[in-house]
C-alpha cells in the first residue's frame, strides 16, 4: 500500500508480492462477501456445503498468492489457471446454495456476477503471466531409433 492507503499496481515483470495484484484483491473481497452469505446457511451445512464453498472460494486467492512465490512462469501460470478453476467450482457450489434455497436469486445473481468478473480478470491475468507460445510446457523432443534391419551392413 502506498501512503495514501490505496494499493499500487506494479507491472507484472517485476511483481515479487502477490499483495501488489488487484485481482488478489478482488478475490479477497469476493472471499468475505461469500464468508457472509454461509453464516446464514442451516446448522446442518456447516460441514457440507458451507465448507466446500467457503474452501474454493478461499483458494481463489490463495493459488494467486502461491503462484507469485513461484519461480518459474509456468508455475506462476499453473497457479493463476488452478485459481480459475476454483472460482468455477465456487459458482457451482452457489447454484448448489440456490437450488437448495439458501440463498436468495437477488443474493445468488449478485455474488455470481462479481465471481464472473472476478473469472475474467484472473484470465487476463493468466495470459499476462504465462510464458509466449502455446501456454504448453514444451517437452524435448525425443527422436525414434530406426530399427535395424536383421541384416549386416557389411555384406
Amino acid at each position: 500500500m502506498d501512503d495514501e492507503g490505496t494499493h499500487r499496481i506494479v507491472h507484472l515483470a517485476f511483481v515479487q508480492d502477490f499483495r501488489n495484484i488487484r485481482v488478489w484483491h478482488d478475490a479477497r473481497a469476493l472471499r468475505a462477501r461469500i464468508y457472509e452469505l454461509v453464516a446464514t446457511f442451516p446448522g446442518h451445512e456447516r460441514r457440507g456445503l458451507s465448507d466446500q464453498l467457503r474452501r474454493s472460494a478461499r483458494s481463489i486467492g490463495a493459488n494467486i498468492a502461491e503462484g507469485f512465490g513461484e519461480s518459474s512462469r509456468w508455475d506462476c501460470a499453473r497457479c493463476v489457471q488452478i485459481s480459475i478453476g476454483e472460482a468455477g467450482e465456487t459458482l457451482s457450489h452457489l447454484y448448489d446454495a440456490l437450488d437448495l434455497h439458501y440463498i436468495s436469486q437477488e443474493q445468488f445473481d449478485a455474488v455470481a456476477s462479481e465471481l464472473c468478473v472476478l473469472r475474467r480478470r484472473i484470465g487476463a491475468l493468466y495470459f499476462k503471466v504465462r510464458p509466449s507460445g502455446n501456454g504448453r510446457r514444451r517437452e524435448p523432443v525425443r527422436r525414434r531409433r530406426r530399427r535395424q534391419s536383421g541384416r549386416d551392413s557389411d555384406g
